[in-house]
């Protein structure tokens, strides 16, 4: 098995253990995805598509599967992003995605 196929739940591991050693708790954002893993199937939902694909790509069902809740929901934020005039889902989801990497980092650096 390759790395690639563990690392949401590696990620999501490390995430965990950083903030309960730094007494963190998670909260909700402005969806309605508020546990962690929720969080993290999101994120890299995102990724995927910024690093395989160049950008969100909300307009191509194979990708966006509305069958998929995580894809659904990345296309619901999507599009929240852009009635906001912001630069898609991505600009949504930064904001948790720089707090949740500066918190690991410092916790491994630190």
């Amino acid at each position: 098995m390759k790395i690639q196929d563990k690392a949401k739940d590696l990620v999501t591991e490390l995430i965990r253990e950083t903030y309960n050693d730094l007494n963190i708790v998670i909260n909700g954002s402005n969806n309605h995805f508020n546990t962690l893993e929720d969080k993290i199937a999101i994120w890299y939902q995102v990724r995927n598509c910024l690093a395989h694909r160049g950008d969100c790509v909300p307009y191509v069902p194979t990708i966006c599967d509305s069958s998929n809740r995580f894809k659904s929901e990345c296309r619901r934020m999507h599009n929240e992003a852009i009635s906001r005039n912001l630069d898609g889902v991505a600009a949504i989801c930064k904001t948790d995605m720089n707090s949740f990497v500066r918190n690991v980092v410092s916790r491994e650096v630190g």
